[in-house]
């Protein structure tokens, strides 16, 4: 009985052993499974995610090539419309007899500048214009701005005042030949002309007697 009772006993360990080495053996396979599955999951994951990032990349460079493009056709209507002729000394150098009335009629200067391309855009950037807005160019001179704003947005209104006739008439001849609909140019002083439909307004001169504009605003 007593080496029977060892057989049995060693057979049990034998039979205990191999099943703790199957049960191992199963547990190591299903850990084995299981970090497979896991990297196959994060190699999938940075998959998409690479793929997601390529699509963001790609579309990124596609906006900006149509944004691009689209300044580049804003640019060439823009020339066009001033028939790439040189308008810089009719408008920065507009007669004595001229100067002479603005000077008498309003305090504000005559000096005159303009935005470039560029800087046309970044101003509109920064003022954000929404659907429906109306735009006024205080002093728009010779009307670059507001062309390119006309062109750029026209879901929006734009106005621009001009004191001066002869900067007027060159700003209005252009916006003729862009035969801009959300476009009007109108001759008259920025200080008492009506605006009470706008919704933004720019100025772009430093030449302004502060004096005066305080006065005024403070008058009305």
């Amino acid at each position: 009985m007593q080496i029977n009772a060892g057989r049995a006993e060693a057979h049990l360990h034998t039979v205990a052993r191999g099943f703790l080495v199957r049960l191992r053996y199963r547990h190591l396979r299903a850990h084995r499974a299981t970090s497979s599955a896991l990297i196959q999951g994060q190699w999938r994951r940075r998959r998409q995610v690479n793929a997601r990032h390529a699509s963001a990349v790609v579309l990124q460079r596609v906006l900006r090539g149509r944004a691009t493009r689209h300044q580049q056709a804003i640019f060439k209507k823009l020339e066009a419309a001033y028939l790439g002729d040189d308008t810089s000394e009719s408008v920065h150098t507009i007669p004595q007899a001229e100067v002479a009335q603005l000077s008498e009629t309003s305090s504000c200067g005559h000096v005159y500048g303009e935005l470039s391309h560029e800087g046309a855009e970044t101003v509109l950037r920064m003022m954000r214009p929404a659907h429906g807005d109306v735009l006024y160019d205080m002093g728009s001179g010779a009307g670059r701005f507001v062309v390119h704003a006309a062109l750029a947005l026209p879901h929006v209104r734009v106005v621009g005042v001009e004191l001066s006739s002869v900067r007027h008439s060159v700003a209005f001849a252009a916006s003729k030949r862009a035969a801009l609909t959300n476009l009007h140019v109108m001759l008259g002083d920025m200080l008492t002309s009506p605006c009470e439909d706008a919704t933004l307004i720019y100025f772009a001169s430093l030449l302004f007697d502060v004096f005066a504009v305080r006065w005024h605003i403070g008058s009305t």
